[in-house]
């Protein structure tokens, strides 16, 4: 997740939204986020997420290694 705003937005506050088995707070200040109350087990990551293509690209790698193209069935 990364939750960032322009500055030109101005601040942002999230109270009690839904998250896993639980809720969190999010407040992004100045264009930096914290989020507070996570659920149990969870762990706040910043950064953004792979593009699918490249979730199935790096699957692709982890099932074949040594090959640059999956198997034909």
């Amino acid at each position: 997740m990364d939750p960032v705003l322009p500055k030109s937005y101005g601040d942002l506050h999230v109270r009690n939204a839904p998250m896993a088995a639980g809720r969190i707070s999010l407040d992004i200040e100045d264009s930096i986020p914290s989020v507070h109350e996570m659920p149990e087990g969870m762990v706040f990551h910043r950064g953004r997420r792979p593009w699918l293509a490249e979730l199935v690209r790096q699957a692709g790698r982890e099932k074949w290694p040594n090959t640059h193209n999956a198997p034909a069935e």
